[in-house]
């Protein structure tokens, strides 16, 4: 059910606020008693609604699951199925017209699967559907996209055998809008995974992105360069700094972002690697965000998006464990949002105490906000079942409930709006705090005291331009960002 209010993130603090319509937040949780269930993806429609897929295991049997929420994040819709009776997982979502979605994912019995494709209306109505054998492998996992002659290009990872699974192999599939078969392709190498695929800026062909295995020649992580009909041109290797690129777009015609995990020679404190590059595959850029005395590790599926360059959201999940899905203690969603320069506008951390979060995706949105979309573990209930967890936020970071109340982490604080013109806001649930304002040349332009809650200054009378905000306590720095005040009011 979807919850009414936010009060289940009690780790957060809670303010009332005014919230313009067209940043619509929201929280869904889907919690059902002896299930396993996973969302792996999720499309944004014209109309605002958002459909996400995933599987669900009941009983040792796994079904394809599809969840359709309003703007709002009302449940309006949901499918759960097993195609032709056999264990369906569903990994993939792309909107092909007004009123059809292709979802893509895997179907099998114990010993063997294979990929599936199926059409879909915006009513979750199946409308075609097909297998197509993997032999002699077995299907592990996939994503697709379209290109711009309108095929659907299938990439993913197959293993060796359904039963020791000791090896992964790349394959590719490309098929026509009506699902039929133009051409597939296996790799004979084995490799860690495929992270993403992309077409040229060109239209000459695809960037493959993998993790290459021990059996290549490459180290480090790996691009192909292949043409239309998947043959390899060249391979380019790219910052090994950042491994496990499981995202990548364009930003420019001849300039990548990519996201992945940082590590510093595989340390035990990892976090979110953000690349970018030339078409040369040349780094220009180079970050990483999360503190070095903590796990952040990057979400599993899809954990880089954006609608304009200008707003880039990268998520994870702080407190990641690696031992297990049921994690005993607390973790919580991590989210950042950055420019294309990758300067930091703010960071932000979403939980509930007595919750084990791991996020699988993120979604920007039209109204410049983000959806986060992963499963959660109730750990003190022993349960060893997965509930979905779904948390849409606005271009700040924050969401609020049906009754209006401000979520945001009690150590930190949220200043807004951003850019401002006449009034600037803090919120915050810290005491005893001195909001601070200064130009580039360090020269200091405002100083009041916070109380916890709202604050609330004018601006009117300061130059448009760039400013630093600092949150001062005791005397100490303990959060800073950028402001720029707006040449007019909106």
């Amino acid at each position: 059910m979807k919850s009414t209010s936010l009060l289940i993130f009690p780790v957060l603090f809670c303010f009332l606020i005014n919230v313009s319509p067209a940043q619509s937040t929201f929280e869904y949780n889907s919690a059902k008693a002896d299930t396993g269930q996973v969302v792996a993806d999720a499309v944004s429609l014209p109309s605002g609604s958002l459909i996400f897929v995933g599987q669900n295991t009941i009983e040792n049997k796994t079904y394809g699951i599809m969840i359709k929420l309003s703007p709002a994040g009302d449940l309006i819709g949901q499918r759960l199925f097993a195609w032709h009776g056999k264990n369906t997982y569903i990994e993939k979502i792309i909107q092909t017209g007004p009123d059809r979605l292709i979802v893509i994912g895997g179907v099998g019995q114990a010993s063997f699967s294979n990929l599936f494709v199926c059409a879909i209306d915006t009513a979750l109505n199946e409308t075609d559907s097909r297998e197509y054998s993997l032999a002699p492998h077995c299907y592990y996992e996939t994503n697709a996209l379209i290109d711009h002659n309108n095929y659907i290009v299938v990439h993913g990872t197959v293993m060796d055998s359904a039963v020791s699974g000791n090896l992964l192999y790349p394959f590719l599939f490309k098929l026509s809008m009506d699902l039929d078969s133009i051409r597939s392709y296996f790799f004979n190498k084995s490799s860690f995974g495929i992270y993403d695929m992309i077409e040229k800026s060109d239209q000459t062909g695809y960037y493959l992105f993998e993790q290459p295995g021990f059996s290549t020649d490459s180290h480090g992580p790996a691009v192909l360069d292949l043409n239309y009909s998947f043959n390899i041109v060249k391979q380019d290797q790219v910052a090994a700094e950042v491994v496990s690129y499981n995202t990548a777009r364009w930003i420019t015609d001849s300039t990548f972002i990519m996201s992945g995990e940082f590590s510093n020679n595989w340390g035990s404190k990892r976090s979110i690697g953000i690349l970018v590059t030339d078409s040369t595959f040349e780094t220009l850029n180079l970050t990483h965000f999360g503190e070095d005395s903590i796990v952040n590790f990057p979400g599993f599926r899809r954990n880089l998006d954006f609608i304009t360059p200008a707003e880039i959201y990268a998520g994870g999940t702080t407190k990641m464990g690696f031992a297990s899905t049921y994690m005993e203690y607390d973790s919580w969603y991590f989210l950042n949002k950055f420019d294309s320069s990758l300067a930091l506008t703010w960071q932000r951390r979403y939980g509930t105490p007595g919750y084990y979060y791991r996020l699988y995706g993120i979604l920007a949105t039209n109204d410049g906000g983000c959806v986060m979309y992963g499963t959660r573990y109730a750990y003190p209930t022993n349960s060893m079942t997965l509930d979905i967890a779904i948390l849409k936020v606005d271009r700040y970071g924050y969401a609020v409930s049906a009754d209006e109340k401000l979520i945001i982490e009690p150590e930190s604080a949220i200043i807004y709006p951003n850019p401002g013109f006449d009034i600037i806001t803090v919120h915050t649930a810290m005491k005893n705090t001195v909001f601070v304002l200064s130009d580039c040349s360090n020269r200091e332009i405002l100083r009041a005291s916070l109380k916890s809650g709202r604050s609330s200054f004018y601006t009117g009378d300061i130059p448009p331009g760039l400013y630093i905000y600092r949150i001062m306590q005791s005397g100490n720095v303990i959060q800073t960002g950028k402001w720029i005040k707006d040449g007019k009011k909106e």
